[in-house]
């Protein structure tokens, strides 16, 4: 079973839903100069997106400082696992 993809290579977006809780599948890699963060696409991610877009998306700073680091270790292989 092929599970649906949200995909984003906006560094600020995938650490806005890390901080949201979102589910990643995937980092890709294969162009160094493009990472790209695939995450589970679900309503309520559908639902943030939509807020992101709108610019009215809240998250605490210090969480989304955190989730920042998170997706640098994701980006860097750093992670162990996902």
């Amino acid at each position: 079973m092929r599970i649906d993809a949200y995909k984003t290579s906006d560094f600020p977006t995938a650490a806005a839903l890390l901080v949201r809780r979102h589910r990643i599948l995937e980092v890709n890699r294969e162009n160094p100069r493009r990472v790209v963060f695939s995450f589970e696409n679900t309503s309520a991610l559908k639902k943030d997106t939509e807020l992101l877009q709108k610019r009215q998306l809240l998250v605490d700073p210090m969480d989304f400082w955190a989730a920042e680091r998170r997706c640098k270790q994701l980006l860097y292989g750093e992670e162990g696992s996902l």
